[in-house]
């Protein structure tokens, strides 16, 4: 985990070509996804490093239209990311969003809970942004909540009633709609 967060600093800190950060930030987003608190908090902080260093001085005016109160972010984060985090997160949502939904298929329970954990902490930093990625994040929720497994269902819970504060009911039950 240390070691991805120096990656990731280094990267954005040179002229060094970024592309191997959609590959290194999934690695931050297992940590978040861990069992072992330590580690939780650990992959926090990172993802938090990242965000101010990524984005220190440089104006950052994306805001997504619907935004979470502290009250409504799960944990391990604890309240409302600042700014430069959830920039980042939104500017590697892409392939980030694609890797933790074919986790959430994955055969083993393990991956699939991880990948759950992740993806819940990922739609609480991208805020709003998820709507752009709505069509694959619900078929891949929908998914896990038909999971043989309780905690994947679980988060699969908690994922569906994130994505209710933070996507428009119509943009959500028009993707519904279309694939059952």
């Amino acid at each position: 985990l240390a070691t991805v967060s120096v990656w990731m600093k280094n990267l954005s800190e040179s002229s060094i070509d970024p592309a191997p950060a959609p590959r290194l930030l999934p690695l931050l987003f297992q940590g978040l996804a861990d069992e072992l608190p330590d580690v939780k908090s650990a992959a926090v902080s990172a993802v938090l490093e990242l965000g101010n260093n990524s984005m220190e001085g440089k104006m950052i005016d994306d805001e997504p239209e619907r935004t979470l109160a502290d009250a409504d972010v799960p944990a391990p984060l604890e309240g409302r990311p600042p700014a430069a985090a959830r920039a980042v997160v939104r500017s590697l949502l892409e392939p980030m969003v694609n890797l933790l939904l074919g986790g959430i298929s994955d055969w083993l329970v393990e991956t699939r809970l991880r990948s759950c954990n992740a993806l819940l902490c990922l739609c609480a930093l991208a805020e709003g942004s998820i709507i752009s990625h709505i069509t694959g994040i619900a078929k891949g929720v929908a998914h896990g909540l038909v999971d043989d497994d309780e905690q994947v269902r679980s988060r699969c819970k908690d994922i569906s009633h994130l994505i209710g504060k933070l996507v428009p009911l119509p943009d959500t039950l028009s993707v519904v709609l279309k694939n059952s």
